[in-house]
């Protein structure tokens, strides 16, 4: 079956490629910033939604930034901007699509300050398809004029082919901090799931994964619960997301659970075939344990939750579907 990440790349760059479609249009009309604000003024308002939906949809916690957030954030932003004004600027050349299809060595570049800033390395297969890339690159850049070994070598030395790679230099920082800044605030610190995180104790422990590391250590340290810090707590058979927007699962919690479990398995038992479902209500729900456990562990059963406070509920949400 094909992994979720290629669709999704492939949607991506589809969209990258009208988006740049569309500010060549603009460009008619507007000036290179007016065309460059274009793309983040409309742009903030479909971010906020974004960020709202991850909230109160998906219930994730509110980020907590930090100076290395900050840093990193700063830096995408201006070098994000700065790499669109670039492309909207080769829109003025007559060659602008040379400088357009070199400014898709950023796939090359990210790699690079990938490597650079946040340690992360290549395996053979992603080497050989960014080689790939970069030679699909280099024949495009001649795609409109005769086929020649001069100027396919000596073509990144024009104006318009040196503007684009300088834009794709800008997009792949931006990237890769951006990046940077998201891992900033808190994965987990292995980098790693518990099904590979043995195959990986032999390997060096990576920039990026001593960051991580270094900020949940200093959380703890602050009096921060482990399990706000960790992002999630096993529960029975479950694991489920917490924050301090819920109470943290407690054994005692668990023995409630079993409980609640071996009761309906026998008013389950007393029925008769086809009389209605043992019904559950659990009221002030929280993170969701009680009521998961028992919709997990006794699926003939119906199980409703319920509990005063929206981000709870938001936080039982997002459990239940990863139960």
């Amino acid at each position: 079956m094909i992994e979720l990440w290629i669709p999704i790349t492939i949607f991506a760059a589809f969209c990258q490629n009208l988006r740049s479609a569309v500010q060549k249009h603009l460009k008619g009309s507007l000036s290179n910033t007016g065309a460059t604000f274009s793309r983040f003024g409309y742009g903030f308002p479909v971010l906020v939604v974004y960020v709202l939906a991850l909230h109160y949809g998906a219930g994730m916690d509110w980020p907590e930034p930090n100076a290395a957030f900050v840093i990193y954030g700063l830096v995408g932003g201006v070098t994000q901007i700065g790499a669109t004004f670039c492309l909207v600027w080769l829109f003025s050349f007559r060659d602008f699509a040379v400088g357009t299809t070199y400014s898709k060595t950023e796939t090359v570049q990210a790699a690079l300050f990938g490597l650079v800033i946040l340690g992360d390395g290549v395996d053979l297969a992603g080497a050989v398809a960014i080689f790939v890339s970069l030679i699909g690159v280099i024949l495009l850049s001649t795609a409109k004029s005769e086929l020649d070994w001069r100027r396919l070598w000596l073509g990144w030395t024009e104006r318009t082919a040196l503007i684009g790679i300088f834009s794709g230099t800008l997009f792949g920082v931006s990237a890769v901090t951006f990046r940077a800044a998201s891992l900033s605030l808190g994965d987990p610190a292995s980098g790693a799931g518990p099904a590979d995180l043995l195959d990986r104790l032999d390997q060096p422990v990576t920039a990026r994964a001593a960051a991580w590391f270094d900020s949940m250590l200093l959380r703890r340290c602050r009096g921060e619960p482990l399990q706000y810090v960790l992002g999630s707590w096993g529960f029975r058979t479950l694991d489920l997301m917490v924050g301090r927007r819920v109470l943290i699962p407690r054994p005692e919690t668990e023995v409630v659970a079993g409980w609640a479990i071996a009761e309906v398995d026998r008013r389950s038992d007393e029925r008769r075939d086809g009389d209605r479902a043992v019904i559950v209500a659990d009221l002030g729900t929280g993170s969701g344990a009680i009521a998961l456990a028992v919709a997990v562990e006794c699926p003939q059963a119906r199980v409703l939750a319920t509990d005063l406070s929206s981000e709870a509920l938001a936080v039982a949400r997002a459990n239940a579907a990863g139960a």
